[in-house]
């Protein structure tokens, strides 16, 4: 892939939906099978089913060469700028037999590169979107193209320039860093079956902040693959079998010596074989001299090299395979290795055999410095213990910061859940180190997954589902082109396949015995939900038919398409009882027949909400919105109809259409909505990936619940208005109860709480913090009940019996209080420094403190007077008494 080169240039960054590839090995074994799909085949299926030219708008062109061009686009769809690589399907006029074969042969690559960089799902490897056929038009002729994020930052090569002049910050570590990111990508790629064989510091970019993808997969090797004997590559930076055409031999170690040759290029500034950086391009490069010997060893060209690369760089680079890494993985734990001051594998210096052949040529000179060495032995006794006094030092350094990286971490998680940033949140929490995750940990874990059950059954975006009269069962469509049958707690009942599109919306008859479903291939089709069977085709609709409903006695099917047409057809023999042609267009998103009448209201794109007869004879009509609508549902009553649109939900008067009220605001992006069963309750969904209920009496929202990572498409009720059901773009279906217990945020001071503890019954929660305030909540509920000031900071808090509280505020007197009422009653004798740790134990009445200068006192708090003197250093940081009183568990500070 070209790109423009420079610190400003721009390129495809990976980030956006998380997506679940299909595993590499399938795609391995797919290539491997007879007859594999020819170019045409593969062609047809984008057409078939690959995305739209028409969604995106070309803004500008990044970049031009060989393999076709990159262009800057906007996509029209998701409202986000893109990189959209495009390559023609024919090749220039007047081209050669010769040049059209090579014409396919880019092609077929170019496809082979969105496939592969599509399955490889690794932060350094850019996600690709989407991939479709543009149409010809009179500016170009057809072309196919895929598209992926854009990313802003500077190619390696560029990065390698700033190392050498100081500039922006960058230094050797930053840059050999940089390389550990890069080979770890490799090494995750290898795991998958998948060889570059184009690596260069042209096709790495790294982003603002030092991270690092690896780009252009077009000449990628899927090993297990059978491939024509072929040199493809970058001469400077391939490998002897590479360089040589041994298809055979390449594999993933060849990628391990082209990663030496860019380590190489940092240190010798310039590419292996060339003899200055500035003279380099690729024609300049020949197979004949990268097969010939080996490039200059760096020793010869930079004195300034650290050995420990020099060494790395020789391994990696090694003529015969075997003498390489074995993998990408262990040439990353080398420089990982040197950038923790550690020893490299890579480097043999062997200075146990040096000395012993110079001591058998110089026996009296050894044997002098033998003695002078038994002298030197207490001075490096007294050296050792130093070092070891500075190894502790720098390991207390490093969990401090291993400390400060997650609680960084949890801060970032904790903001992306109140912005509702799921997706993000999630990958932050996954990044925590696992030895460090506590208590907090979870409890962010469960923030952002607050669903009761995950439901996975689908390839593609859930775009509508529906739960069973009954409960018992759920169906979902999806973008895959299929309806899935489940089980109420989760299990895959059955998948209907008859649909060649996406799923635009499923049905359940009223007696839930029968299915119907709706697909952009403009049809509409009935299944037995025990069998599994398609019974009949129901209704064809000349358009996408985008919405389905059933009336109250299950014997008639409405459905309408995009284009504004609605049908009443029979159940019982599919045929068509009466349908109604718009003369204008317009496009119907929701149907659902009002309980209580024989009327059928509809939703359209153009905002309007209509009601017609059992003759579809128009009735009444309303425009909702000035922006398009999304969603309609009716109460369980008959009472009222609410329609979603992109800012809100609209609650509509079923008789008069009258608007009642309006639910939420532009920052809800709903989607789609449902009542409950009890008609009091109104769940929303949309683009911010946010389940909501609102309580229809207060307008007001009782729960948000977040879990999904993507936009969420619909969303049900279950029949005992406890449960609901949501499917997404995150290719999920999740249940969600409730009643949970929900998680309470107690916001209630202003600066950070440094305390708090539950009282004996865990019904109510005391907490202190640098407000100065000591406060009382129900556990329950979230409620404040008591609060009072203190004279300094409240860093410890603790419950005593008869309803007591002590705590410390920055004297040396741990104080007393009224339980419910924190009315100050007393001060216990006061220490040298003021309390930092309280633990209390109520049926003794005992108090156990530890203070600012690390002394633990106990307390008979009865009598308020102190008992004894358990410790005098500076090293306790916390104490912890056992249940039953006898032990107390001192922690000691280590960072």
């Amino acid at each position: 892939m070209q790109r423009p080169d420079g610190p400003s240039g721009e390129s495809q960054r990976a980030k956006g939906k998380d997506r679940r590839p299909e595993p590499l090995p399938l795609l391995v074994s797919a290539a491997l099978e007879p007859g594999t799909p020819t170019l045409a085949a593969r062609l047809e299926r984008i057409a078939a089913h690959g995305a739209k030219r028409a969604r995106y708008t070309v803004l500008g062109e990044l970049a031009q060469g060989g393999m076709g061009k990159i262009l800057r686009a906007w996509d029209e769809g998701l409202s986000r700028e893109v990189a959209m690589k495009v390559v023609s399907l024919q090749p220039a006029k007047g081209s050669s037999d010769e040049e059209n074969a090579d014409h396919e042969k880019r092609l077929t690559r170019f496809i082979d590169e969105a496939r592969i960089t599509g399955q490889l799902d690794h932060p350094g490897i850019v996600p690709v979107y989407e991939i479709g056929l543009a149409d010809a038009d009179a500016s170009e002729s057809g072309a196919v193209f895929f598209t992926m994020p854009l990313l802003r930052g500077a190619n390696l090569k560029s990065v390698f320039e700033r190392v050498h002049h100081g500039a922006d910050g960058w230094t050797l570590q930053r840059a050999v860093d940089v390389m550990h990111t890069v080979c770890m990508t490799v090494a995750f790629a290898h795991q998958k079956g998948v060889v570059h064989r184009d690596l260069k510091p042209e096709n790495i970019m790294v982003g603002p902040f030092g991270e690092a993808y690896v780009l252009d997969w077009g000449l990628a090797l899927l090993l297990g693959r059978a491939e024509r004997s072929s040199i493809v590559g970058t001469p400077a930076y391939m490998s002897p079998e590479q360089a040589a055409g041994r298809s055979a031999q390449v594999g993933p170690r060849s990628d391990v010596y082209s990663l030496g040759a860019i380590l190489y290029e940092l240190f010798a500034r310039r590419v292996p074989h060339e003899l200055s950086l500035e003279t380099h391009t690729d024609k300049d490069e020949s197979f004949e001299s990268v097969l010939a010997a080996p490039p200059r060893p760096l020793s010869e060209l930079s004195a300034d090299v650290p050995p420990e690369l020099a060494a790395i760089c020789a391994k990696a680079m090694a003529r015969e395979p075997n003498a390489r890494y074995a993998s990408a993985l262990e040439m990353a734990a080398d420089l990982e290795a040197w950038l923790a001051g550690r020893v490299v594998g890579a480097l043999e210096s062997g200075p146990l055999t040096h000395f012993r052949k110079w001591r058998a040529r110089n026996r009296g000179l050894a044997f002098a410095l033998e003695a002078m060495a038994a002298l030197c032995l207490v001075g490096g006794a007294a050296f050792f213990l130093q070092e070891r006094t500075w190894l502790k030092e720098v390991e207390a350094k490093h969990a401090l910061a291993r400390v400060s990286a997650y609680a960084a971490g949890l801060s970032a998680a904790d903001l992306g859940l109140r912005a509702h940033e799921v997706g993000e949140s999630k990958r932050r929490l996954a990044a925590c180190e696992p030895l460090l995750r506590g208590w907090e940990w979870r409890h962010l874990a469960l923030r952002a997954d607050a669903s009761e059950r995950v439901l996975r059954g689908h390839e593609r975006a859930v775009r509508s589902l529906a739960v069973s009269p009954d409960g018992r069962m759920l169906a979902s469509g999806s973008d895959d082109g299929d309806v899935v049958l489940w089980d109420a707690d989760g299990a895959l009942r059955a998948r209907l396949e008859g649909h060649n599109g996406f799923v635009t919306s499923v049905v359940f008859t009223p007696d839930g015995t029968h299915l119907a479903s709706a697909s952009i291939d403009k049809s509409v089709l009935l299944w037995d939900v025990q069998s599994g069977q398609l019974e009949r085709l129901v209704s064809a609709h000349p358009a996408d038919v985008m919405a389905l409903a059933f009336s109250h006695d299950g014997r008639v099917l409405a459905s309408g398409d995009a284009r504004g047409k609605l049908v009443l057809s029979s159940i019982a023999d599919a045929g068509c009882l009466a349908y109604r042609q718009p003369t204008t267009p317009d496009g119907l998103v929701a149907l659902d027949f009002v309980p209580g009448t024989d009327e059928l209201a509809a939703a359209y794109l153009s905002g309007f909400v209509r009601v017609f007869g059992p003759a579809l004879e128009l009735r009444r009509q309303v425009r909702a919105s000035q922006s398009s609508l999304t969603g309609l549902d009716a109460d369980p009553e008959g009472c009222f109809l609410a329609v979603a649109c992109e800012g809100s939900a609209v609650l509509l008067d079923a008789t008069t259409l009258a608007r009642v009220s309006e639910l939420g605001g532009p920052s809800s992006k709903i989607r789609a909505l449902a009542f409950a069963p009890d008609g009091a309750r109104l769940a929303t969904c949309g683009y911010d990936s946010v389940l909501r209920v609102w309580d229809l009496e207060r307008r007001d929202v009782v729960s948000e619940l977040d879990g999904h990572d993507n936009d969420v498409n619909a969303v049900a009720f279950f029949p005992d208005g406890r449960r609901l059901v949501t499917g997404a773009e995150d290719d999920s279906l999740r249940v969600w109860d409730l009643e949970r217990a929900p998680v309470l945020v107690l916001d209630e001071h202003d600066a950070w709480i440094d305390a708090l503890a539950f009282a004996p019954d865990g019904r109510t929660l005391l907490t202190g913090a640098h407000d100065r305030v000591l406060r009382m909540f129900d556990a329950a509920t979230g409620a404040e009940f008591a609060a009072a000031e203190t004279p300094g900071i409240v860093d410890c808090v603790a419950w005593g019996a008869d309803g007591e509280v002590f705590y410390g505020c920055g004297d040396p007197a741990p104080r007393r209080a009224l339980a419910f009422e924190l009315d100050l009653v007393s001060a216990l004798p006061a220490g040298v420094g003021y309390p930092k740790t309280l633990v209390s134990e109520p049926a003794t009445g005992r108090l156990f403190t530890r203070d600012s200068q690390g002394i633990v006192r106990v307390y008979d708090t009865q009598k308020a007077r102190e008992l004894a003197t358990l410790a005098t250093d500076d090293e306790t940081a916390s104490l912890a008494l056992s249940p039953d009183g006898r032990r107390l568990a001192r922690f000691l500070r280590v960072v």
